[in-house]
């Protein structure tokens, strides 16, 4: 069975966030557990999560992804941000253990000194390993490479993955990828890519994937996502993508714009489409 979904808002309770993927007839859901742009805490009805759980079983949505926050930033010099962001993941895996949530995706943070951002990030994602169990798995997510950003070379995750990977997945973008260098209209290049990553960690550990169009050129280190077919990755390199015999039987989830009431059906078919042509 196809396992596609979108980001969904949950501003007006869980389980519209199930009625709506019913809407759209999806079996993969991602949110966000809290605003994504502050730190404060959230508190979920308990009967409310309790009645969620028993509903997405029974519409077989799986898996169910939350995502961070976009200010947490666990590869920071400044202990005061680093601590923030370690508290704030602590609580999100609480909370997207209380929803029963597969995966928590996690951006890679940004720091001015890679050697050092990457150590940072590392023993900071072993400090909250320690704090909780392994349920969900945290999926790192591969970035575009912009500004100070980490997370877009095949190295990054290698040396984070080092001492906690066992306890990692990986969450590879689309757009991301191909912002960052990896042009996939090539599929020589997207190729290479998996080959690389392989050696490193294993494909085995990316679990999920995000499928967007690019707004952007290839290598142009900007996060900029575009509907499907409308960016500069085109329809052959999301049908590259999505059909690649090692990424083709993953769970994916579209981040495409959501300009007008329509768009998530729009992108939903015209990625159904390129996956019924099974073309790579």
């Amino acid at each position: 069975m196809l396992a596609i979904g979108v980001h969904l808002l949950i501003s007006k309770g869980l389980l519209k966030v199930l009625d709506k993927a019913r809407e759209l007839d999806i079996n993969v859901i991602q949110i966000f557990i809290r605003n994504p742009r502050g730190y404060a805490k959230k508190i979920l009805d308990p009967d409310e999560v309790k009645d969620f759980i028993l509903r997405r079983k029974k519409y077989n949505i799986n898996p169910l992804v939350v995502h961070g926050s976009y200010l947490l930033n666990i590869a920071s010099s400044s202990s005061e941000v680093k601590n923030k962001s370690i508290a704030t993941i602590i609580d999100d895996l609480r909370l997207s253990s209380e929803v029963a949530a597969e995966y928590y995706v996690l951006h890679f943070g940004s720091n001015k000194d890679r050697d050092r951002g990457l150590d940072v990030m590392r023993k900071s994602l072993k400090t909250i390993l320690k704090k909780t169990d392994t349920k969900p798995l945290i999926l790192l997510e591969n970035t575009a490479g912009e500004g100070n950003k980490l997370g877009w070379r095949v190295d990054d995750f290698k040396i984070v993955f080092e001492d906690v990977g066992r306890n990692l997945g990986v969450c590879l973008d689309s757009a991301h990828l191909f912002s960052s260098g990896v042009d996939l209209t090539k599929k020589r290049d997207l190729d290479k890519f998996l080959k690389d990553f392989d050696r490193a960690l294993g494909v085995d550990k990316i679990k999920l994937l995000h499928v967007n169009d690019s707004s952007t050129p290839c290598c142009s280190k900007k996060d900029r996502h575009a509907h499907i077919g409308e960016g500069f990755i085109k329809r052959e390199g999301i049908s590259n993508f999505i059909n690649h015999p090692k990424l083709r039987d993953i769970p994916m989830i579209l981040e495409t714009p959501k300009n007008k009431e329509r768009d998530d059906i729009e992108n939903l078919n015209k990625v159904k489409y390129l996956k019924s042509k099974g073309r790579f």
